[in-house]
């Protein structure tokens, strides 16, 4: 099977139009690559840096519920990861991990029902009304840093340059 992101056969790997082995392994970085697949061509090296903190605020989960599961889980059966990559998966909820869905849905039902008000003005005006109704904002705000995420000042920061 041949897509516009990857083709391979007996002979060779293809991806994004460069040979996997000859030209990006050992070449490019992990950044490189998801750039790559991302958005079809190698990322400049602001995106780079940008992709790499990305995916280094990825890595750290402490103690979470998704965490705390796979992690319970590998320890009673650590013969089986792929039990305790399902028990993270499958304790994904409103409060972690579909906090960005709640999110686009609130969106999705805000411009429904005003199409014609600018997304940032509808935005500011779908958060307002959750407040004054002491609703939760889904996707706004971490469970921890109630007075603001320290990663979130830093990737806005690492973006802006």
């Amino acid at each position: 099977m041949k897509t516009s992101l990857c083709h391979a056969d007996a002979e060779s790997i293809e991806v994004c139009g460069s040979d996997l082995v000859e030209d990006l392994l050992g070449q490019v970085s992990f950044a490189d690559m998801v750039g790559l697949m991302l958005f079809g061509s190698l990322p400049t090296e602001p995106h780079r840096r940008m992709i790499d903190a990305l995916l280094i605020v990825l890595i750290e989960h402490g103690l979470v519920g998704p965490a705390i599961a796979a992690r319970l889980t590998y320890h009673s059966a650590p013969e089986s990861l792929q039990g305790a990559v399902a028990a993270s998966l499958l304790s994904a909820g409103s409060r972690h991990l579909g906090t960005s869905e709640l999110c686009a849905e609130m969106l999705q039902e805000g411009l429904a029902a005003h199409p014609d008000v600018p997304l940032p003005e509808l935005a500011t005006s779908l958060v307002r009304d959750r407040l004054a109704r002491r609703d939760r904002v889904h996707g706004v705000g971490h469970g921890f840093h109630h007075g603001g995420d320290p990663r979130a000042d830093r990737l806005l920061a690492l973006a802006d340059e």
